[in-house]
């Protein structure tokens, strides 16, 4: 007899996992309430009509959801299959396992070799399901599962299904699912859990260096995208999203497969008004060496555009100017402050720091390291150069104090259980409110937590950030209005 061990869920818990048994169900419930522990009482009810699919999009996070099954129930045969693991085994776990926890690349590539036969399985657990768009592998998992597994359940878990109701029907559509239960931080029956998390914004100014390179480098954009009007782009010069250019692009990539050899030029400007823009984000958000190593890299692109950047004065003085000075963005100086500050504070604390680029990483780990309390030790991505092993290993010294500053990429945004965090630094800014909340939701589980944004003034940064609150704001009322719908029984749920 299968069953719960070491927690007692919660009423909201009990009454989204029987709503979860009765039908396919999109759960939207806000980080650090127990998502995954609903998704364990489901797979409690129903492994004795079928073996256990939970699909989560991290090896990390795939080996803290194994744990929390061996945990949290008496069901010992659970198995983490990974494509590190040879075919002929991971054949041999999904005939024996009665829980298989994996990514979803690595099932829908088994599914395609005929290594995993998805009938053998009662319920399949969709994680971090705002995934579930366009063509990535759960969108491929799922079909095949409702296809081939009529009688079979399927649940998807996410904090942040997006705040566009297309996008959130979409993923509704691609995993089948009609019922939603939903729950805000407000709901009577969750707001008693939820802790506090205050925030605090810092801004600073780019130093006078700084804004004499981001001139050169506008002035080289500001021509480019001025020749770009010969071939048709009518935008003004004052604003730019990167996007208008992405599209723009692909609008010349058509005029080419139609005959117009003319618009090979046109892609030129576009490619380097896209490392333009790129070299202005390092700089406005992470620094000028950041800047400069991009720039320098340009040297081995054999593009036109690289070559044009390269031959361009306007870009030669900002690479002399970034060449010869040797200062940190003033971002690093408040970072360090912040991270002083609640130590001292609280010598037990776990700081957790955010940023988008693997060598801002890396220079913060160096500029924390030499910091009297502080033990900083960097999460990064296996592409980035951490083993899968070597990541968890961190986040489990991170949570048990060998280290108290833990700096990550975006590998540390999404559904990892960082234990105790209480602080999070947010060194540059994402601009949607997926990553925002994925990124606030690694403090304040427990006890309550602090959100510090480092904000550059005038710069995409402070753009960035509030295009973030406000599409978060939105994704708030999109719910909330997909709960009042629930309510009034204007569709099932």
């Amino acid at each position: 007899m299968f069953q719960i061990k070491n927690f007692v869920p919660r009423d909201y818990q009990k009454n989204i996992m029987q709503s979860c048994l009765r039908r396919n169900t999109l759960v939207v419930v806000p980080t650090g309430l127990g998502k995954t522990k609903i998704a364990i009482l489901v797979a409690v009810e129903m492994i004795n009509k079928g073996k256990i699919l939970f699909l989560t999009p991290t090896r990390p996070l795939a080996s803290q959801i194994q744990k929390e099954f061996l945990d949290y129930t008496n069901i010992e045969n659970v198995e983490l299959v990974t494509g590190t693991i040879l075919p002929v085994k991971r054949k041999e776990f999904y005939k024996k396992a009665l829980v298989i926890i994996s990514t979803p690349q690595t099932i829908e590539n088994d599914i395609k070799n005929n290594l995993i036969n998805l009938n053998d399985f009662s319920l399949l657990v969709v994680d971090e399901t705002h995934r579930a768009v366009k063509k990535f592998a759960y969108t491929f998992v799922a079909e095949e599962y409702r296809k081939i597994k009529t009688d079979g359940r399927l649940i998807g878990l996410t904090a942040s299904p997006g705040s566009d109701r297309s996008v959130i029907d979409e993923i509704k559509k691609h995993l089948g699912v009609i019922n939603v239960e939903i729950r805000t931080e407000t709901d009577s029956d969750v707001k008693e859990y939820v802790q506090e998390k205050k925030i605090e914004n810092i801004k600073v100014d780019l130093p006078i260096y700084f804004l004499e390179v981001v001139n050169y480098l506008k002035s080289a954009y500001k021509r480019r995208l001025e020749n770009l009007e010969a071939f048709g782009y009518k935008k003004s010069v004052r604003y730019i999203r990167k996007l208008d250019i992405l599209t723009f692009q692909k609008y010349l990539h058509k005029q080419i497969n139609q005959g117009n050899k003319f618009a090979y030029s046109g892609v030129s400007l576009t490619a380097a008004l896209l490392k333009l823009s790129h070299a202005l984000e390092l700089l406005e958000t992470q620094g000028l060496k950041a800047s400069y190593v991009f720039l320098e890299n340009l040297k081995s692109d054999q593009t036109k555009a690289a070559s044009s950047l390269l031959n361009d004065q306007s870009i030669i003085k900002a690479m002399n100017i970034m060449k010869n000075l040797d200062i940190n963005h003033p971002k690093v100086d408040s970072l360090k402050e912040v991270v002083i500050n609640q130590l001292k504070e609280s010598p037990n604390s776990r700081v957790i720091v955010f940023a988008k680029f693997r060598a801002t990483t890396k220079m913060i780990c160096e500029v924390l390291s030499v910091s009297s309390g502080i033990k900083p030790v960097e999460l990064i991505g296996q592409k980035e150069g951490l083993k899968q092993s070597e990541q968890i290993q961190r986040i489990k010294e991170f949570g048990e104090g060998k280290y108290n500053c833990l700096i990550t990429t975006n590998i540390g945004e999404e559904g990892l259980d960082i234990a105790s965090a209480d602080l999070a630094i947010f060194y540059d800014q994402t601009g949607t409110s997926i990553r925002k909340i994925q990124r606030a939701g690694r403090v304040g589980r427990l006890t309550p937590g602090k959100i510090v944004n480092l904000i550059t003034r005038g710069t995409r940064d402070e753009s960035t950030y509030y295009a973030a609150r406000a599409d978060e704001k939105k994704m708030k009322s999109t719910l909330q209005s997909m709960q009042r719908d629930i309510n009034l029984g204007n569709f099932d749920g």
